[in-house]
């Protein structure tokens, strides 16, 4: 798994829900949706531990990869970390700060693209269409497959949720890659393309305290057009990507 793949699950991960289907067929899905998107919508503060296991194959069991990684949120605050990266989310701008990389990416955002979850639901009744719903004790077991139209545009084939009956917090994502990645080889001496999946278990912790940080830890703004990193981060290079 790189830095990239990683970034794609940031993306995923982010955003506020904005589904919209009512297909009758797909109604029991996006009600249960709805719901876990409330429940991350509602919450005033909570952290969730995460667990990335990567699979080679579609349903084998062979772990070539496993790392962990956290979401946090407190108010308008949020703040993803993921490998040696970390995402923090403020009401008008995404900071992006890669530890590996030595860079500080600077987003400016406008009101509509803000979210309000770190859990963005939306994106999974936008481009794929119910499999099925599964009852499996205490959760539901939501399966999507990608449309057609956007098989090649899609990361993922096929997704599957396990979403808790008691609040509707997600306790783990499955994501099946449309396309083939690369592997180690077998022996070791290069790599291989294959079909894979990455599993994500979360877990959550609402009576915890964040630490929530301020725009100006990473960024002093002398006006719109002058950016200037903070002595803690001078020997980042600094990605301003604000819009003009």
């Amino acid at each position: 798994m790189t830095i990239q793949n990683s970034h794609i699950i940031i993306v995923l991960l982010l955003g506020f829900l904005k589904a919209t289907s009512v297909c009758a067929q797909e109604k029991d899905i996006k009600d249960i949706l709805d719901r876990a998107g409330k429940f991350y919508t509602e919450q005033p503060q909570f952290k969730v531990d995460m667990t990335f296991t990567m699979y080679r194959g579609f349903y084998g069991e062979n772990v070539t990869e496993r790392y962990q990684g956290t979401m946090q949120k407190k108010g308008d605050f949020i703040k993803n970390t993921i490998l040696n990266t970390q995402v923090y989310q403020f009401p008008k701008v995404k900071i992006i700060v890669d530890e590996e990389g030595k860079t500080l990416t600077y987003t400016p955002m406008d009101t509509e693209q803000t979210p309000k979850t770190p859990i963005d639901l939306g994106v999974f009744l936008e481009y794929y269409q119910q499999s099925q719903v599964l009852d499996q004790g205490n959760e539901w077991v939501c399966e999507m497959i990608a449309e057609q139209k956007n098989i090649g545009t899609m990361p993922y084939g096929k997704v599957v949720l396990h979403i808790s009956k008691e609040d509707y917090h997600i306790t783990r994502q499955e994501l099946f890659f449309s396309q083939r990645v690369p592997f180690k080889s077998k022996n070791g001496s290069g790599t291989e393309q294959d079909f894979g999946r990455l599993v994500i278990d979360l877990v959550h912790h609402k009576n915890v305290t964040v630490e929530t940080r301020k725009l100006n830890d990473f960024i002093v703004v002398s006006d719109p057009k002058k950016l200037r990193l903070q002595r803690d981060y001078a020997n980042y290079r600094l990605i301003d990507q604000t819009i003009q």
